[in-house]
């Protein structure tokens, strides 16, 4: 009996769940291995960035023969805008110089009205060097709301928000916040928050005066020698610690008093104007021993990965708004020299602090 040999044999069902079986085991094999090289990647953009912004530090320094300054002022442009030429963004400081922002409080009033144009607002937040590509949810161009009163001025400030910030250490006693004190040059005639800062970004040299003109006369407070330990052993700038929640809110409604209840929403404010509030500055270690050599232990921040539930630290304490990232286990942190070391979660405290603090006389080596 002859067969038809046009006749085919197929998979049978379970043969076709067995093959989609394993190949859904390759897939789950597999995944893992991708979503590692996929952030190993954006680690080494971040660390890229980070380059960028210690490049343009040392530009700065190399034609102004200075450091930039933490800020111009209170609630004025900060370091990261003064930086602007030296990372391909002159266009940028340029809007800077025609409207006098140095001059210009950096409130929602400022960011919101009718200052800048839509297309001068989209530019500022798209600086893809200050926000790095770990970060979830919360893409380099897009602004928080605008505050219920934009006319009140204390703490948050309108404006595009980053993952970087300068590092701060602080010698005072009496305030959790001194650190972000640092701003108030002219207003401060005795100096007071500049003598306490002990991290390598002061605020500028301004004349005393009430007339708002003189903040176009600031000139750099410091220079390299400030950093008596070496450019090798000092942190500038760090990933922040944005806990989960917390991505892109700054505070939307602000008392005429400073009020902690509202610290819980300042993780994410803007880097380039800085108030009352850490945003783009934040502190390693606020107070020392009398020695000036040893942390007090009350003062132990540390790195973190982001919290599950932002109130599970005391919101009082400049432990909420320290630094840390989303790269598993690591915080990528900037030093004078230029280079970037990624600084496990587990370092001891002590180390952090020294490398924090331009005089504590400490130098050290990272593991």
């Amino acid at each position: 009996m002859l067969r038809n040999k046009n006749i085919h044999r197929g998979f049978t069902l379970v043969e076709l769940l067995v093959v989609i079986g394993i190949i859904g085991v390759l897939l789950a094999l597999l995944l893992p291995a991708v979503q590692a090289a996929r952030e190993s990647a954006r680690r080494t953009q971040c660390i890229n960035n980070l380059k960028q912004l210690g490049l343009a530090i040392q530009m700065f320094h190399d034609t102004r023969k200075a450091i930039p300054p933490a800020a111009v002022g209170l609630l004025r442009c900060t370091m990261f805008g003064l930086i602007y030429p030296y990372m391909e963004q002159q266009n940028l400081y340029d809007i800077f110089e025609k409207q006098h922002i140095q001059v210009a409080y950096l409130t929602s009033d400022y960011w919101w009205g009718e200052t800048l144009t839509e297309e001068q607002r989209k530019a500022f937040s798209s600086v893809s060097i200050m926000v790095c590509p770990t970060r979830h949810s919360i893409p380099a161009g897009v602004n928080y709301e605008k505050r219920k009163n934009p006319r009140n001025r204390i703490g948050g400030i309108g404006g595009p928000q980053s993952d970087y910030a300068m590092v701060a250490s602080a010698d005072e006693p009496y305030s959790d916040l001194y650190y972000t004190l640092v701003f108030r040059t002219k207003d401060d005639p005795d100096e007071y928050a500049q003598k306490h800062q002990r991290g390598i970004f002061r605020g500028a040299i301004v004349e005393p005066g009430d007339n708002p003109i003189d903040y176009t006369n600031w000139k750099p407070r410091d220079d390299f020698s400030r950093v008596r330990d070496g450019l090798s052993n000092q942190f500038l700038l760090g990933e922040k610690h944005i806990p989960k929640g917390r991505l892109g809110r700054c505070v939307e409604e602000f008392s005429s008093h400073l009020d902690v209840s509202d610290i819980p929403n300042t993780y994410d404010c803007s880097y380039l104007g800085e108030g009352i509030y850490p945003s783009a500055i934040r502190c390693l270690v606020t107070h020392w021993q009398d020695d000036g050599k040893t942390p007090v232990d009350g003062s132990r921040i540390g790195v973190r990965q982001p919290l599950r539930q932002p109130n599970e630290m005391y919101m009082g304490s400049p432990e909420f708004a320290g630094f840390g990232s989303w790269h598993p286990g690591i915080c990528n942190f900037l030093l004078g020299d230029g280079s970037v070391k990624s600084v496990s979660n587990n370092t001891a405290f002590d180390i952090l602090a020294y490398y924090a603090t331009v005089d504590d006389g400490h130098p050290v080596s990272l593991p």
